[in-house]
């Protein structure tokens, strides 16, 4: 488990959870809260979530 510190923004940087997610600049997370936890799901969009054609 990795510690962060929250910045005087209220930000944090999360790297190896960013790779991890394989997210990019820009890119939507949804942030779900629960039981003193959170959970950061990224947004699919529908060219990320296509399925490789058969051959």
């Amino acid at each position: 488990m990795t510690a962060v510190t929250v910045s005087e923004k209220y930000q944090i940087v999360v790297p190896e959870a960013r790779a991890a997610l394989g997210t990019r600049p820009g890119q939507s997370l949804r942030v779900l809260v629960y039981e003193g936890r959170v959970e950061l799901l990224p947004e699919r969009y529908p060219r990320d979530a296509r399925l490789p054609r058969a051959s």
